[in-house]
């Protein structure tokens, strides 16, 4: 208690004395007294000043402790890295309730000292208080913070360095804090935190419940045997039969996805479920049509426009197939086919032309046969080229072997640039076959949006 003269003016408050000394504006604490115990005399005044140094030397020596033991949790790199930037865990909250180091505590140390936390299912309501050593500018120190996987964007906390998360799910996460002072240092705390999902969605309950089912229906199977064993021929004829027709309609079912889609490709995409295209440097395209298709359709039913179509193009395919080639689809009375895919080198340009020719031959067999019985009938252009392609299937129905490029465009040229009961094959491929075949050079012909190109017929 410090005591003033006389001459000195005294205020008493509530639980003790504010003393204010004239002229100078200052004022005196003292402790709690009781008012007719206190004797304002010279006298004392030299106790007091004793009892002021005694007080001022207690804090002092508080203050230092303090200091020291905040500098005890700054490592030695950290010191001579950073000295005046740390982050520090100093609360943690489950469902709004603190958490405090103990035995039967979620966490066996201080919260600032943890790395990582291990929460129940319904644990899942966090949050943390944090702090920042810094001596420089505390006031203009920014601070953001995370919850990885939970909300994977940094966010700044002003007011209060605080941060709260709500219902989060089962899973692993990483709780961040980032400081940055006004020189740019940086300081980052982070815990990784994992919540683990309730009893009944962990592996080991299942399993539990899928042994138990297996063995009650183990137990029902036992109990069903005896009054099933008299059904037991019946029951065994029948799965042989219902076998006998699964077999039977997948070989159906493999043999139709066989005759859609080329082998290679097809096993693929029983394994996989999907394809995967693949690019061709060398492949040979057979592009064939039917000349004055319409106005030969114009004279037959539709039953019969079909049935016509179908001798001719099942007689292609039959050709394809002695050649080696794939086909690759019809478009109306279109017909392509192409050498050298789905294998590389399965079939060269020399079977494509080969194929060609007997396609014409066919045709012009068939030709005869219906000019005898006056019937119309049909002639072909063929068009080929050889290039790059890429080929694969698209889209998830009514799945369909196709090829792009530039390659098939020009394929497509040589057969409208073509003339019935001829073959006209393109300067690429009869640079490659011109000593297989007695070709004829056409000249330089003009195609649509190629502009002209030299063209050859094989006779």
């Amino acid at each position: 208690m410090q005591v003033f003269g006389p001459g000195q003016e005294l205020k008493i408050c509530f639980g003790g004395l504010d003393i204010l000394r004239p002229g100078v504006n200052e004022f005196a604490w003292s402790s709690r007294v009781d008012i007719p115990n206190l004797i304002i005399n010279q006298r004392h005044q030299e106790e007091a000043k004793r009892r002021d140094k005694q007080l001022k030397n207690l804090y002092e020596r508080y203050r230092d402790q303090k200091i020291q033991e905040i500098k005890s949790t700054i490592s030695p790199e950290e010191l001579a890295v950073n000295t005046n930037l740390k982050i520090i865990i100093t609360d943690l909250f489950i469902n709004t309730l603190p958490v405090l180091p103990d035995k039967g505590s979620l966490i066996k140390k201080p919260v600032e000292e943890i790395s990582d936390l291990v929460l129940k299912y319904n644990q899942n309501n966090i949050a943390f208080n944090f702090a920042v050593i810094d001596y420089r500018e505390p006031e203009a120190t920014k601070y953001f913070t995370m919850l990885e996987n939970y909300d994977n964007t940094w966010r700044e906390a002003k007011a209060e360095k605080s941060s709260y998360y709500f219902n989060v799910s089962p899973g692993k996460y990483v709780y961040r804090v980032k400081a940055y002072n006004s020189d740019g240092t940086k300081a980052e705390k982070a815990i990784t935190v994992t919540v683990n999902p309730p009893f009944w969605q962990t592996w080991w309950f299942k399993t539990l419940v899928g042994i138990f089912l297996l063995a009650l229906l183990y137990i029902i199977y036992r109990w069903r045997t005896a009054s099933l064993r008299k059904q037991k021929r019946i029951l065994e004829q029948t799965v042989k039969i219902r076998t006998a027709e699964v077999v039977k309609q997948k070989e159906k079912s493999d043999e139709l996805l066989l005759n859609i889609l080329p082998s290679e490709v097809a096993e693929e995409l029983k394994e996989k479920g999907y394809t995967t295209a693949k690019s061709f440097d060398e492949v040979t395209i057979l592009f064939s049509d039917i000349k004055g298709f319409t106005n030969v359709a114009e004279k037959l039913t539709a039953q019969e426009l079909v049935k016509e179509i179908n001798t001719y193009f099942s007689a292609f395919d039959n050709i394809i197939l002695k050649y080696g080639l794939e086909k690759i689809k019809t478009i109306g009375d279109a017909y392509i086919a192409a050498g050298g895919l789905p294998e590389k080198n399965s079939a060269t340009a020399q079977n494509v032309i080969e194929a060609a020719i007997a396609m014409q031959q066919e045709v012009k067999k068939l030709k005869q046969e219906r000019m005898i019985s006056n019937r119309p009938y049909f002639e072909l252009r063929i068009g080929i080229h050889t290039g790059p392609v890429v080929a694969g299937v698209v889209g998830i129905k009514k799945f369909q072997y196709d090829i792009w490029g530039d390659t098939v465009n020009l394929a497509a040229r040589m057969e409208q640039s073509g003339v019935p009961g001829k073959i006209n094959i393109s300067q690429h491929t009869y640079e490659a076959m011109k000593d297989q075949f007695n070709c004829v050079h056409r000249g330089k012909i003009e195609a649509k949006n190629k502009g002209e190109i030299d063209m050859y017929f094989v006779e």
